[in-house]
């Protein structure tokens, strides 16, 4: 698990958490800024949300499946803002 960094800042070990309203993922290091919100800050599970403010954080397994479909999706949404 040391192994394991956040896909969104890099930051080690990571816990992966998404929103179960709006998909934000996050992990619990304080500089994370989240896929979709940009603002600084931690995720625990059943932590309110920091993009919607209206969904909770659930943990995912990082070798799950569906962490490949976030990740490419987070990827995917990355370079959209950067053509911005």
């Amino acid at each position: 698990m040391s192994q394991v960094r956040c896909p969104v800042c890099g930051g080690r070990p990571a816990r992966i958490y998404k929103c179960n309203h709006c998909d934000e993922i996050r992990c619990g290091q304080n500089d994370c800024t989240g896929s979709r919100s940009g603002i600084k800050g931690w995720a625990s599970a059943g932590s309110q949300c920091r993009n919607c403010n209206s969904g909770r954080y659930i943990q995912i397994s990082f070798f799950a499946g569906e962490m490949d479909d976030l990740l490419r999706q987070h990827k995917q949404e990355r370079e959209l803002m950067k053509k911005r």
